[in-house]
Protein backbone atom coordinates (compact mmCIF):
# COMPACT_ATOMS: atom_id res chain seq x y z
CA UNK A 1 0.00 0.00 0.00
CA UNK A 2 1.35 3.39 -0.96
CA UNK A 3 2.04 6.05 1.65
CA UNK A 4 -0.83 8.15 0.22
CA UNK A 5 -3.29 5.26 0.45
CA UNK A 6 -2.24 4.54 4.02
CA UNK A 7 -2.74 8.17 4.93
CA UNK A 8 -6.22 8.20 3.38
CA UNK A 9 -7.12 5.01 5.23
CA UNK A 10 -5.89 6.40 8.55
CA UNK A 11 -7.87 9.60 8.08
CA UNK A 12 -10.98 7.61 7.13
CA UNK A 13 -10.67 5.46 10.26
CA UNK A 14 -10.29 8.60 12.36
CA UNK A 15 -13.39 10.10 10.75
CA UNK A 16 -15.38 6.91 11.34
CA UNK A 17 -14.18 6.84 14.98
CA UNK A 18 -15.18 10.47 15.46
CA UNK A 19 -18.58 9.77 13.91
CA UNK A 20 -19.13 6.78 16.20
CA UNK A 21 -18.13 8.88 19.21
CA UNK A 22 -20.59 11.56 18.12
CA UNK A 23 -23.36 8.97 17.82
CA UNK A 24 -22.48 7.66 21.28
CA UNK A 25 -22.58 11.15 22.79
CA UNK A 26 -25.90 11.90 21.13
CA UNK A 27 -27.32 8.68 22.52
CA UNK A 28 -26.03 9.55 26.00
CA UNK A 29 -27.63 13.02 25.78
CA UNK A 30 -30.85 11.47 24.51
CA UNK A 31 -30.85 8.98 27.36
CA UNK A 32 -30.12 11.75 29.86
CA UNK A 33 -33.04 13.80 28.55
CA UNK A 34 -35.27 10.75 28.73
CA UNK A 35 -34.18 10.11 32.30
CA UNK A 36 -34.85 13.76 33.17
CA UNK A 37 -38.30 13.55 31.59
CA UNK A 38 -39.14 10.44 33.58
CA UNK A 39 -37.79 12.05 36.75
CA UNK A 40 -39.83 15.21 36.20
CA UNK A 41 -42.96 13.15 35.57
CA UNK A 42 -42.46 11.16 38.77
CA UNK A 43 -41.88 14.34 40.81
CA UNK A 44 -45.02 15.98 39.39
CA UNK A 45 -47.06 12.82 39.91
CA UNK A 46 -45.85 12.53 43.51
CA UNK A 47 -46.68 16.22 44.10
CA UNK A 48 -50.22 15.69 42.78
CA UNK A 49 -50.71 12.63 45.00
CA UNK A 50 -49.39 14.55 48.01
CA UNK A 51 -51.66 17.52 47.28
CA UNK A 52 -54.69 15.21 47.08
CA UNK A 53 -53.70 13.56 50.37
CA UNK A 54 -53.35 16.96 52.03
CA UNK A 55 -56.70 18.18 50.72
CA UNK A 56 -58.36 14.99 51.92
CA UNK A 57 -56.93 15.38 55.43
CA UNK A 58 -57.77 19.10 55.62
CA UNK A 59 -61.33 18.36 54.56
CA UNK A 60 -61.63 15.83 57.39
CA UNK A 61 -60.25 18.50 59.72
CA UNK A 62 -62.75 21.13 58.54
CA UNK A 63 -65.63 18.72 58.99
CA UNK A 64 -64.58 17.93 62.57
CA UNK A 65 -63.32 14.39 61.93
CA UNK A 66 -60.29 14.83 64.18
CA UNK A 67 -59.83 11.10 64.82
CA UNK A 68 -59.55 10.48 61.08
CA UNK A 69 -56.92 13.20 60.75
CA UNK A 70 -54.81 11.69 63.55
CA UNK A 71 -55.16 8.26 61.95
CA UNK A 72 -53.91 9.67 58.64
CA UNK A 73 -50.86 11.21 60.31
CA UNK A 74 -50.06 7.91 62.02
CA UNK A 75 -49.79 6.13 58.66
CA UNK A 76 -46.25 5.06 57.61
CA UNK A 77 -46.29 7.56 54.73
CA UNK A 78 -46.48 10.50 57.12
CA UNK A 79 -44.52 8.95 59.98
CA UNK A 80 -41.52 8.58 57.66
CA UNK A 81 -41.56 12.26 56.65
CA UNK A 82 -38.84 14.14 58.55
CA UNK A 83 -37.60 17.72 58.60
CA UNK A 84 -35.61 18.42 55.44
CA UNK A 85 -37.68 16.02 53.32
CA UNK A 86 -39.54 17.34 50.31
CA UNK A 87 -42.86 16.59 51.99
CA UNK A 88 -42.05 18.14 55.37
CA UNK A 89 -43.65 21.58 54.69
CA UNK A 90 -46.93 19.77 53.93
CA UNK A 91 -46.65 17.71 57.11
CA UNK A 92 -45.88 20.81 59.16
CA UNK A 93 -48.98 22.54 57.78
CA UNK A 94 -51.11 19.55 58.75
CA UNK A 95 -49.64 19.46 62.27
CA UNK A 96 -50.23 23.20 62.66
CA UNK A 97 -53.87 22.89 61.59
CA UNK A 98 -54.40 19.83 63.79
CA UNK A 99 -52.93 21.48 66.90
CA UNK A 100 -54.99 24.59 66.26
CA UNK A 101 -58.18 22.54 66.11
CA UNK A 102 -57.26 20.49 69.19
CA UNK A 103 -56.70 23.77 71.03
CA UNK A 104 -60.13 25.04 69.96
CA UNK A 105 -61.68 21.74 71.10
CA UNK A 106 -59.89 21.92 74.49
CA UNK A 107 -58.47 18.45 73.75
CA UNK A 108 -55.25 18.99 75.69
CA UNK A 109 -54.35 15.29 75.90
CA UNK A 110 -54.04 14.93 72.14
CA UNK A 111 -52.61 18.45 71.83
CA UNK A 112 -49.76 17.40 74.11
CA UNK A 113 -49.16 14.25 72.07
CA UNK A 114 -49.06 15.92 68.65
CA UNK A 115 -47.20 19.02 69.79
CA UNK A 116 -44.61 16.68 71.30
CA UNK A 117 -44.26 14.79 68.02
CA UNK A 118 -43.95 18.08 66.16
CA UNK A 119 -41.22 19.25 68.58
CA UNK A 120 -39.26 16.05 68.02
CA UNK A 121 -39.34 16.74 64.28
CA UNK A 122 -38.10 20.31 64.72
CA UNK A 123 -36.99 21.40 68.18
CA UNK A 124 -36.67 25.03 66.99
CA UNK A 125 -40.23 25.43 65.69
CA UNK A 126 -41.69 28.13 67.95
CA UNK A 127 -45.32 27.25 67.15
CA UNK A 128 -44.74 23.64 68.14
CA UNK A 129 -43.03 24.76 71.35
CA UNK A 130 -45.92 27.11 72.15
CA UNK A 131 -48.55 24.39 71.76
CA UNK A 132 -46.39 21.98 73.79
CA UNK A 133 -46.07 24.31 76.78
CA UNK A 134 -49.73 25.31 76.55
CA UNK A 135 -50.74 21.62 76.68
CA UNK A 136 -48.44 21.15 79.70
CA UNK A 137 -50.13 24.13 81.33
CA UNK A 138 -53.39 22.16 81.14
CA UNK A 139 -51.87 18.99 82.61
CA UNK A 140 -52.18 17.90 86.22
CA UNK A 141 -48.50 17.03 86.65
CA UNK A 142 -46.64 19.82 84.81
CA UNK A 143 -48.97 22.83 85.06
CA UNK A 144 -46.40 25.34 86.37
CA UNK A 145 -43.74 24.12 83.95
CA UNK A 146 -46.10 24.86 81.06
CA UNK A 147 -46.81 28.42 82.18
CA UNK A 148 -43.17 29.21 82.89
CA UNK A 149 -42.20 27.76 79.54
CA UNK A 150 -44.67 30.04 77.75
CA UNK A 151 -43.36 33.07 79.65
CA UNK A 152 -39.73 32.20 78.92
CA UNK A 153 -40.31 31.61 75.20
CA UNK A 154 -42.42 34.78 74.94
CA UNK A 155 -39.50 36.77 76.32
CA UNK A 156 -37.26 35.21 73.69
CA UNK A 157 -39.73 35.65 70.81
CA UNK A 158 -42.00 38.58 71.77
CA UNK A 159 -43.43 39.07 68.26
CA UNK A 160 -44.54 35.49 67.62
CA UNK A 161 -48.31 35.54 67.13
CA UNK A 162 -49.28 32.05 68.29
CA UNK A 163 -46.99 32.13 71.30
CA UNK A 164 -48.42 35.48 72.42
CA UNK A 165 -52.03 34.34 71.95
CA UNK A 166 -51.46 31.22 74.03
CA UNK A 167 -49.67 33.06 76.83
CA UNK A 168 -52.51 35.60 77.07
CA UNK A 169 -54.98 32.70 77.32
CA UNK A 170 -52.81 30.94 79.93
CA UNK A 171 -52.61 34.10 82.06
CA UNK A 172 -56.40 34.40 82.07
CA UNK A 173 -56.88 30.72 82.86
CA UNK A 174 -54.47 31.15 85.75
CA UNK A 175 -56.53 34.06 87.10
CA UNK A 176 -53.96 36.71 86.18
CA UNK A 177 -56.16 38.99 84.08
CA UNK A 178 -53.91 42.00 84.70
CA UNK A 179 -50.87 40.29 83.15
CA UNK A 180 -53.05 39.17 80.23
CA UNK A 181 -54.28 42.73 79.59
CA UNK A 182 -50.78 44.22 79.81
CA UNK A 183 -49.42 41.68 77.30
CA UNK A 184 -52.44 42.12 75.03
CA UNK A 185 -52.09 45.91 74.84
CA UNK A 186 -48.32 45.73 74.42
CA UNK A 187 -48.76 43.35 71.49
CA UNK A 188 -51.60 45.45 70.04
CA UNK A 189 -49.34 48.52 70.02
CA UNK A 190 -46.67 46.58 68.14
CA UNK A 191 -49.23 45.48 65.56
CA UNK A 192 -50.59 49.03 65.27
CA UNK A 193 -47.14 50.27 64.29
CA UNK A 194 -46.78 47.53 61.68
CA UNK A 195 -50.13 48.10 59.99
CA UNK A 196 -50.10 51.91 60.05
CA UNK A 197 -48.46 51.87 56.62
CA UNK A 198 -48.56 49.58 53.61
CA UNK A 199 -52.20 50.18 52.58
CA UNK A 200 -52.24 50.05 48.79
CA UNK A 201 -54.97 51.70 46.72
CA UNK A 202 -55.60 50.59 43.13
CA UNK A 203 -57.93 52.36 40.74
CA UNK A 204 -58.99 51.97 37.12
CA UNK A 205 -60.00 54.83 34.81
CA UNK A 206 -61.46 55.06 31.30
CA UNK A 207 -60.79 57.82 28.73
CA UNK A 208 -63.16 59.07 26.01
CA UNK A 209 -62.00 56.33 23.65
CA UNK A 210 -62.90 53.68 26.21
CA UNK A 211 -59.29 52.82 27.02
CA UNK A 212 -58.80 51.51 30.54
CA UNK A 213 -55.76 52.35 32.66
CA UNK A 214 -54.79 50.98 36.05
CA UNK A 215 -52.96 52.93 38.75
CA UNK A 216 -51.83 52.32 42.32
CA UNK A 217 -50.31 54.07 45.30
CA UNK A 218 -49.25 53.05 48.82
CA UNK A 219 -50.66 54.98 51.80
CA UNK A 220 -50.47 55.23 55.56
CA UNK A 221 -53.78 55.47 57.38
CA UNK A 222 -54.71 58.52 59.47
CA UNK A 223 -57.15 58.68 62.37
CA UNK A 224 -59.88 61.03 63.65
CA UNK A 225 -60.66 61.87 67.25
CA UNK A 226 -63.80 59.71 67.01
CA UNK A 227 -61.81 56.53 66.35
CA UNK A 228 -62.35 56.47 62.57
CA UNK A 229 -59.41 55.86 60.25
CA UNK A 230 -59.18 57.17 56.73
CA UNK A 231 -57.12 57.29 53.55
CA UNK A 232 -57.43 60.59 51.60
CA UNK A 233 -56.66 60.72 47.87
CA UNK A 234 -57.39 62.65 44.67
CA UNK A 235 -58.75 60.81 41.66
CA UNK A 236 -60.32 61.86 38.33
CA UNK A 237 -64.08 61.65 37.81
CA UNK A 238 -63.68 58.86 35.24
CA UNK A 239 -62.67 56.32 37.89
CA UNK A 240 -64.33 52.94 37.29
CA UNK A 241 -63.18 50.84 40.19
CA UNK A 242 -61.47 51.21 43.56
CA UNK A 243 -59.54 48.48 45.32
CA UNK A 244 -57.91 48.71 48.73
CA UNK A 245 -55.33 46.23 49.99
CA UNK A 246 -54.76 46.17 53.77
CA UNK A 247 -51.19 45.22 54.80
CA UNK A 248 -50.25 41.64 53.98
CA UNK A 249 -50.79 38.97 56.62
CA UNK A 250 -52.87 41.36 58.74
CA UNK A 251 -55.67 40.06 60.97
CA UNK A 252 -58.21 42.84 61.35
CA UNK A 253 -61.83 43.87 60.90
CA UNK A 254 -62.98 46.91 58.91
CA UNK A 255 -66.40 48.27 59.88
CA UNK A 256 -68.51 51.44 59.36
CA UNK A 257 -67.17 51.62 55.82
CA UNK A 258 -67.65 55.05 54.22
CA UNK A 259 -66.77 56.77 50.93
CA UNK A 260 -66.20 60.51 51.09
CA UNK A 261 -66.41 62.79 48.03
CA UNK A 262 -65.74 66.52 48.36
CA UNK A 263 -66.70 66.41 52.03
CA UNK A 264 -69.92 64.42 51.49
CA UNK A 265 -69.85 61.06 53.26
CA UNK A 266 -71.70 57.97 51.97
CA UNK A 267 -72.08 54.69 53.86
CA UNK A 268 -70.88 51.68 51.88
CA UNK A 269 -72.68 48.34 51.78
CA UNK A 270 -69.95 45.75 52.21
CA UNK A 271 -72.17 43.03 50.74
CA UNK A 272 -71.57 44.69 47.36
CA UNK A 273 -67.79 44.36 47.69
CA UNK A 274 -65.72 41.81 45.85
CA UNK A 275 -63.39 40.24 48.43
CA UNK A 276 -60.10 38.44 48.00
CA UNK A 277 -58.75 36.55 51.02
CA UNK A 278 -61.23 38.45 53.20
CA UNK A 279 -64.60 37.48 54.68
CA UNK A 280 -67.97 39.17 55.16
CA UNK A 281 -69.03 39.38 58.80
CA UNK A 282 -72.33 41.18 59.41
CA UNK A 283 -71.65 44.74 58.17
CA UNK A 284 -67.88 44.33 58.31
CA UNK A 285 -65.14 42.73 56.28
CA UNK A 286 -62.41 40.69 57.92
CA UNK A 287 -58.82 39.97 56.97
CA UNK A 288 -57.64 36.68 58.48
CA UNK A 289 -53.86 36.88 58.16
CA UNK A 290 -53.45 35.76 54.57
CA UNK A 291 -50.95 37.03 52.04
CA UNK A 292 -53.05 39.14 49.68
CA UNK A 293 -56.26 40.54 51.23
CA UNK A 294 -58.22 43.23 49.38
CA UNK A 295 -61.71 44.48 48.56
CA UNK A 296 -63.07 46.09 45.40
CA UNK A 297 -66.11 48.29 44.77
CA UNK A 298 -67.56 50.47 42.01
CA UNK A 299 -67.65 54.19 42.99
CA UNK A 300 -69.57 55.47 39.93
CA UNK A 301 -73.02 55.49 41.53
CA UNK A 302 -71.68 57.89 44.19
CA UNK A 303 -69.96 60.13 41.64
CA UNK A 304 -73.17 60.73 39.67
CA UNK A 305 -74.32 63.27 42.26
CA UNK A 306 -71.17 65.37 41.90
CA UNK A 307 -71.21 67.41 38.68
CA UNK A 308 -68.51 69.86 39.79
CA UNK A 309 -66.21 67.19 41.14
CA UNK A 310 -62.82 68.36 42.48
CA UNK A 311 -61.21 64.95 42.82
CA UNK A 312 -60.98 64.90 46.64
CA UNK A 313 -61.96 61.49 48.02
CA UNK A 314 -61.39 59.37 51.09
CA UNK A 315 -62.13 55.89 52.32
CA UNK A 316 -63.16 55.91 55.99
CA UNK A 317 -63.56 52.95 58.34
CA UNK A 318 -63.05 51.65 61.85
CA UNK A 319 -60.22 49.16 62.35
CA UNK A 320 -60.34 46.41 64.97
CA UNK A 321 -57.29 44.20 65.53
CA UNK A 322 -57.85 40.45 65.88
CA UNK A 323 -55.41 39.01 68.42
CA UNK A 324 -56.29 35.40 69.16
CA UNK A 325 -59.76 35.50 70.69
CA UNK A 326 -59.43 39.21 71.53
CA UNK A 327 -60.64 42.24 69.57
CA UNK A 328 -58.83 45.54 70.14
CA UNK A 329 -59.95 48.78 68.43
CA UNK A 330 -56.94 50.22 66.63
CA UNK A 331 -57.41 53.70 68.14
CA UNK A 332 -56.85 52.17 71.60
CA UNK A 333 -53.48 50.79 70.55
CA UNK A 334 -52.04 53.94 68.98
Amino acid sequence: MSRYSAKVLANSLSAVGAFLCLLFLLEVVHQANWIDDVGNYLVKHHSRVLKLKNEEILEHLRSGQIESVMTFLEEPFWQNVLKGDRNYPAKRKLLSNLCNQLHKDNDYHNLRKWASEWRHLDERDIEAIAYWYYALHHSSDRHDEGLQGLIRESNRFPTHDRLTHLLIAAYRENGNSQAAEILLMKYAKEIAVRIASGWELFWKTADKQGEHKSHSRVYSISSDTDGMHYIPFRLPSNVLRLRLDPPRYSSLELSDMQFEIDGTVYSLLTNDFYLNQMLHRHNSIVSTGKQDPYFVFDPRSYLQNHENFSGDMALRFRVTLSIGDDRVPLFRAR
